[in-house]
């Protein structure tokens, strides 16, 4: 295993686009690191380059203390998964997962050495009951197991994974997902992981990094980058639903801050209200699950937000949860900002509408007034002109990832403890299995030894 380092990482191609503009990113011994963006963002570009697919116009990249700028994709000692899993159809799945051992010469692996290793990793993904069955039979949470298992048995200094899940349905896509964090601890090797899909960056990720157009604009755990997003574009890609963005502006009512936007006033706390004063127009950033049905919200904790009255359009009725739907009119440039920003997260137009996140225990109609509370203590303000978050909290943030960096090595220890322990099991049961077989031996030995007594 080994660290990653990406010093001033550019890529710019023959026509003279640049894909990818000064990345810098360290990527510690062990550490799941997710690339993320929209389609164009730069990231699959980033992966191909670390594994020498791509050449590297202008910074330092390094495995280990090693510059590997110039070394070939070979001697890189790099296991690579792709979506489309790129296993051989007429080998079993023993021979595609033993296929790079048997490549590598340079190894002189013996047979036994190279079924060891194989069994292994069929081990660890639960592939013992197939292994003489070939890809074609699989399915494709299976097949992506196999490329797995190949990228195992190379004992590689790190694996890079190309959106290895796009191919599956939804309902194999998180158990794949599921997986792959458990191999990840498991094994504790270094890992990168290039994704569009927000889910995936979420639950797998160390760390996320999400880029925008070649550029990085953030790098920190899944939870800082949710609570304490740099700008608007992180803050408007991930989330599902994403944030809610209102143009408002700043004013004083009977010693209160107030935020006049297009679904009403919003009263914000002294802290958040500092970050809008001077300014003629704000972004107000709140999440669906910020509001609830003011009629279900205890006593205790109203006083931490506000309540005011809106018009839902539409309700959307989940089962465990419901959307309501408030839509509002914008002027031509807000409008414009919206739709310049929905380009950017490579979505569909952002329609001039509020999600917000309901109980289903609760009874609101669409068409009828309701009374509905927003958690003001959480809100964000974001600069419409530059997207720059002005109630980020940098403290707040770097603790949310450090909390973050000793779970990892919490979950790491006991994934690997509890590997130990089903090893020693299976030696256990392996050993018994031996015995057993000696004293079966011992027993036909004796008879026969006795027959020739006898006679």
């Amino acid at each position: 295993m080994a660290s990653i380092t990406l010093n001033n990482i550019h890529k710019t191609y023959d026509d003279g686009f640049h894909a990818v503009k000064g990345v810098d990113l360290e990527i510690a011994d062990g550490e799941f690191v997710i690339l993320v963006g929209p389609s164009g963002c730069g990231k699959s570009t980033l992966l191909r380059m670390v594994v020498g697919l791509e050449d590297i116009t202008d910074g330092d990249l390094l495995i280990g203390e090693r510059r590997v700028n110039e070394v070939a994709p070979k001697d890189r000692n790099l296991a690579m998964v792709f979506q489309n899993y790129a296993l051989y159809p007429h080998l079993t799945v023993f021979e595609n997962i033993a296929f790079p051992l048997r490549l590598n010469k340079d190894a002189k692996l013996s047979e036994d050495q190279i079924k060891a290793k194989v069994a292994e990793a069929s081990r660890m993904l639960e592939l013992d009951d197939h292994l003489d069955r070939k890809p074609g039979n699989l399915s494709g949470g299976q097949r992506q197991r196999v490329a797995m298992g190949r990228a195992i048995v190379r004992e590689a200094d790190a694996f890079l994974f190309d959106e290895p899940l796009s191919n599956l349905d939804a309902k194999l896509r998180g158990q794949m997902r599921a997986e792959i964090a458990q191999m990840q601890r498991r094994l504790g090797i270094t890992s990168i992981y290039v994704t569009h899909d927000q889910t995936e960056a979420m639950t797998l990720g160390d760390r996320v990094a999400v880029l925008k157009k070649g550029e990085l604009q953030q790098v920190a755990s899944p939870r800082e980058l949710y609570e304490q997003p740099i700008n608007l574009f992180v803050a408007g890609f991930i989330g599902s639903p994403s944030m809610n963005f209102l143009p408002a502006s700043l004013k004083s009512e009977g010693g209160r801050h107030v935020l006049s936007s297009p679904i009403g006033d919003i009263p914000v706390p002294e802290a958040k209200a500092k970050a809008a004063e001077g300014r003629d127009l704000v972004f107000v950033g709140l999440r669906p699950e910020f509001f609830e049905d003011a009629s279900l919200v205890d006593e205790d904790k109203k006083s931490k937000g506000s309540i005011f009255q809106v018009e839902l359009t539409h309700l959307e009725w989940l089962g465990h949860e419901q959307y309501g739907h408030i839509e509002f009119d914008p002027d031509p440039e807000v409008k414009t900002m919206l739709s310049d920003l929905a380009k950017e997260m490579d979505a569909d137009e952002l329609r001039p509408v509020v999600v917000t996140t309901l109980s289903a225990e609760s009874r609101v109609r669409p068409g009828t007034p309701v009374d509905l509370w927003v958690d003001t203590s959480r809100i964000h303000l974001f600069d419409p002109k530059t997207g720059e978050n002005l109630t980020r909290d940098p403290e707040a943030g770097a603790e949310l990832t450090r909390m973050a960096g000793e779970e990892r090595q919490r979950q790491i220890d006991l994934a690997q403890e509890n590997d130990r322990k089903k090893e020693q099991e299976g030696a256990g049961h392996r050993t018994e299995d031996a015995i057993g077989d000696n004293l079966d031996h011992g027993t036909e030995g004796e008879g026969r030894t006795g027959s020739h007594a006898q006679g």
